[in-house]
């Protein structure tokens, strides 16, 4: 049995951290590494890819991920995940440290992110497709589109394919598309068919597809 991959968390310390840390690990593994990940108060914030193989095998490597500067000032409980080729995956221990002024209330958190504990972070993800939503973390697709009080939770699929639930069809933009009622499409007021008109409503909006940029775990 070949074991899970090895992995140690060599920077940062626990404490304050400024803006722009970066966070840095050692992984190796037999089978390779094919990802290590970073994971911010229960959310994947970024991920690189492991280092290429040599022509005997794939070398310990020390692997860095900056702290996005977008995430908010607080406590922040820091975590890298080590996979390899086949998804079997290491967790770090737990490091905690304090970028700025630890929260006091959620207004100084992002859209939908609750303050406890000094701690800004998104609760489980629970929207299904077609519930409103107003942040795309509430989405268990990642994917929240629409305009005003008309945000849906909706997911990516293929225009011209049957790539959608009962019900829903997939409106394009270029070459991809995401799902909509076939009734009616939020924030357009007109039918989501396969004509040019239901196409030409939902350009209009923009097509506002706000990707959730880490899931939640």
């Amino acid at each position: 049995i070949i074991p899970a991959p090895a992995l140690t968390m060599k920077a940062p310390l626990p404490g304050p951290i400024q803006a722009g840390a970066v966070v840095t690990g050692n992984a190796s593994s037999k089978r390779g590494v094919s990802e290590v990940e970073l994971w911010l108060n229960g959310w994947q914030w970024g991920e690189t890819k492991g280092v290429p193989f040599t022509a005997t095998n794939q070398p310990a490597t020390d692997y860095t991920i900056p702290i996005p500067g977008e995430v908010p000032d607080g406590v922040i409980d820091i975590v890298m995940i080590a996979k390899d080729d086949i998804g079997v995956e290491t967790k770090s221990p737990v490091i905690t440290v304090t970028k700025g002024a630890a929260c006091a209330t959620a207004d100084s958190c992002l859209p939908g992110m609750k303050c406890e504990a000094g701690k800004c972070f998104w609760e489980p993800a629970v929207g299904e497709i077609g519930d409103k939503c107003t942040y795309p973390q509430f989405c268990t697709s990642g994917i929240c589109l629409g305009e005003g009080d008309d945000m849906l939770c909706t997911k990516t699929c293929v225009p011209g394919t049957d790539s959608c639930p009962e019900e829903y069809e997939c409106i394009a933009s270029g070459a991809s598309g995401a799902c909509f009622p076939k009734e009616e499409k939020p924030g357009c007021g007109c039918t989501a068919g396969s004509g040019v008109a239901a196409q030409s409503g939902l350009l209009a909006l923009g097509f506002l597809l706000v990707l959730r940029r880490r899931r939640k775990r």
